[in-house]
């Protein structure tokens, strides 16, 4: 995670995005929540990366559409990913 972290700080430019990930996993119960992932997003490098692939998609539909016209909840539920909701919302809204 470290080295995910620096990479992205020096060398991409996208260490805030980097460190929300980080935190939100710092505070999920992982085994449990991850589990319930649709396996479509799951990487076999890890959570950091199945976390990273689920907000990307949620981050193309939300830029796909009007402002007005995204709606999470629906998002979500159309993706498998109701049960994780709350926290992609907490991730969208910083």
């Amino acid at each position: 995670m470290t080295r995910c972290v620096l990479a992205a700080l020096r060398t991409y430019t996208c260490g805030r995005d980097i460190i929300c990930l980080a935190s939100i996993l710092s505070v999920l119960n992982t085994t449990n929540l991850l589990k319930q992932i649709p396996q479509r997003f799951k990487s076999s490098d890890g959570d950091f990366m199945t976390l990273l692939n689920v907000m990307n998609e949620i981050l193309l539909i939300k830029q796909s559409v009007r402002r007005q016209l995204f709606n999470l909840e629906r998002v979500c539920e159309a993706k498998g990913l109701s049960h994780i909701k709350h926290i992609i919302g907490q991730a969208l809204s910083r």
